[in-house]
């Protein structure tokens, strides 16, 4: 089987590589980290995986996740500052493909180490005949670059993503499908590389920012729904259940361009995992008293918690994480910004809605005309406070520095047991399944009169309350692949497979939280299962509809103002400089973004 799958170049990884790295710097890190050359379209070196075997004639039981790799997390350096992009660097001539036993050139520090690819029947036999497909006359090389690994089992969603795109491979051996991921927003810097560059992949599976439609880098697929799909006979657009919510056009330019893998339910994404063991230990009923109440009542929980010995939450807000601070940024700020966030969503012209999360187009058009400032809100400022609190009072003892990572996403201490609570999302919650002790989810809380003295907004939930909302990062096209037609249709016909109802039915009985009819409670999704239940409430209450967020947080701006952003906040959580001068620092990045953003997204009233 002609298919490459490179290791994932970690966030951390890329930043230990110097303080102002620049774009081409990026490119070379993920190389380095790697310990390959930097991975540009036109030359990549990779250690071999295999892939999956065909299906055979049998149907198979969906194979089962495993447990992540355990990683090592690399001590982080200052955060680089953006910069113009270059053209990358020429791509070294290619190397030979290592045999399994061949272990790639060691980095200065390690990587984490990709799970091997499956092999043998049962990895991706769900068909009892597997479907062909036309024919494809490309042969050569098919890149596709990826926003994470698709290599990890612990990650569901994305490891059984590549599985199908393993078996596609599998299928056709003159192809050769090269996979490498590029991790995190460090894929933006590098993405705008190879465009400035005219050096894309073939493909990339991908989170986007609006203005890279804007610029031409993807190419349309509405003309492609309305063609039918070789594997079903029928229009394409079939394929997705609920495309007009899952699939909905891009809005600054009315087409569309990702496809991705449809998951149907509204359980929300993003939750918060915790001990229940640990919280028995400090006295609290896990089946009376949880979830709490009100941000009060869990601050008093944490309290005893950390008398009993524990620590009460982890949540990075440095190092190659730092995003995830966003996921308490986000619930304090939509209740005591609610007051603004109201104001700041109009209707500016016909392509915007009211009421739901804000455009990019709305946020700027809010703080150039002076309307959102972030140096002047109460509301955001509160938000700003209270993360404070949350990090020095309820947060890891070492918050300011990263933590000693096990798995991708968490912590040692909380495989250990040593940690009341954590982050989890969808993406990685099946590495859950491999912890010794009890674990639950539930929501952040909500805000009191005992909290804050600003208006309060009601508690919101961080995902889509659309009845399907995208699996995992979605398949795009660059453009510069629809202009070489035998790639394109080869490219087009690997996301078309990948996509179809029978891989879309494979990839789903494969999570941990399956696909379901919307509006299904935990015990309709698990009946008879209680343990399973009273581990998936957080999915599901408070109910996600009609509650989802604004978001004007920093990683709304992208991660230009993000990461300055929060290391503003780190300061003033350290007592380093007061709310004020943070605030003013934010409210800097946010403008510069803003005004660089209205000319990108050519808006009208840029003036």
């Amino acid at each position: 089987m002609a298919l490459t799958f490179r290791g994932r170049a970690s966030r951390r990884s890329l930043l230990r590589f110097g303080g102002q790295l620049t774009l081409a710097g990026a490119l070379s890190a993920v190389g380095a980290a790697c310990g390959a050359a930097p991975p540009t379209p036109s030359a990549p070196t990779a250690a071999a995986k295999g892939g999956a075997e065909v299906p055979t004639a049998t149907l198979a039981e969906p194979a089962k996740p495993a447990a992540a790799a355990p990683t090592q997390a690399p001590a982080p350096t200052q955060a680089p500052a953006p910069t113009q992009a270059p053209a990358p660097t020429q791509a070294p001539a290619p190397t030979a493909v290592p045999t399994a036993a061949t272990q790639p050139a060691a980095a200065t520090q390690a990587p984490a180490k990709p799970a091997a690819a499956a092999t043998g029947g049962t990895a991706t036999s769900y068909a009892a005949t597997p479907p062909k497909g036309k024919e494809i006359a490309y042969k050569g090389s098919l890149q596709i670059a990826t926003w994470f690994s698709r290599d990890e089992p612990g990650a569901a969603v994305r490891y059984f993503q590549g599985q199908l795109i393993r078996e596609w491979a599998k299928l056709h051996p003159d192809v050769k499908v090269e996979m490498f991921a590029v991790a995190g927003g460090d894929m933006r810097q590098w993405m705008r590389a190879q465009m400035v560059a005219d050096t894309p992949p073939a493909l990339a599976i991908y989170n986007t920012l609006p203005e890279e439609f804007i610029s031409g880098w993807w190419q349309p697929i509405d003309e492609l729904l309305d063609r039918p799909s070789p594997y079903t006979g029928k229009p394409w657009k079939e394929d997705f259940q609920y495309i007009d919510q899952a699939m909905r056009p891009q809005p600054d330019t009315g087409k569309r361009f990702a496809v991705p893998i449809v998951k149907t339910g509204d359980a929300a994404f993003y939750n918060v995992g915790y001990n229940a063991e640990i919280y028995r230990k400090a006295g609290i009923d896990v089946d009376k008293d949880m979830p709490p109440k009100s941000w009060t009542e869990w601050r008093k929980m944490n309290a005893e918690i950390k008398k009993a010995g524990f620590t009460p939450v982890s949540l990075e807000i440095t190092g190659g994480l730092f995003w995830q601070a966003q996921h308490i940024e986000l619930p304090l700020m939509e209740q005591t910004a609610d007051q603004i966030l109201k104001k700041i969503d109009i209707k500016i012209d016909d392509t915007d809605t009211v009421g739901g999360t804000l455009s990019a187009k709305q946020r700027t058009y809010a703080v150039l005309k002076g309307e959102l400032d972030y140096s002047k809100d109460r509301g955001i400022k509160e938000s700003y406070r209270l993360m404070k609190e949350f990090f020095t009072q309820m947060a890891q003892p070492s918050w300011a520095a990263p933590s000693d990572l096990q798995s991708t996403y968490l912590p040692k201490s909380w495989y250990q047991g040593k940690v009341g609570a954590v982050h989890v999302g969808l993406h990685y919650i099946s590495e859950l399944q491999q912890l010794p002790f009890e674990w639950r989810t539930m929501w952040w809380l909500a805000l009191t009169k005992e909290d804050t003295d600003v208006p309060i907004g009601p508690i919101r939930r961080d995902g889509s309350d659309a009845p399907a909302s995208n699996g995992t990062e979605p398949f795009l096209i660059p453009t510069k692949t629809a202009k070489n037609q035998p790639l394109f249709e080869a490219a087009l016909d690997l996301i078309q497979y990948t996509t179809r109802p029978e891989a879309l039915k494979f990839w789903c009985n494969n999570q941990m939280v399956p696909c379901f009819d919307p509006g299904k409670t935990a015990k309709d999704v698990w009946p008879g299962d209680e343990k399973m239940q009273k581990a998936m409430y957080g999915l599901f209450n408070p109910p996600i509809k009609g509650r989802t967020m604004r978001r004007a947080h920093l990683e709304s701006w992208g991660e230009i103002v993000e990461r300055p952003g929060f290391q503003a906040l780190v300061e003033y959580f350290q007592d380093k400089t007061s709310l004020d001068e943070a605030s003013a620092r934010i409210q800097a990045l946010v403008l510069d973004r803003a005004q660089k953003q209205c000319v990108d997204l050519k808006l009208k009233f840029c003036g």
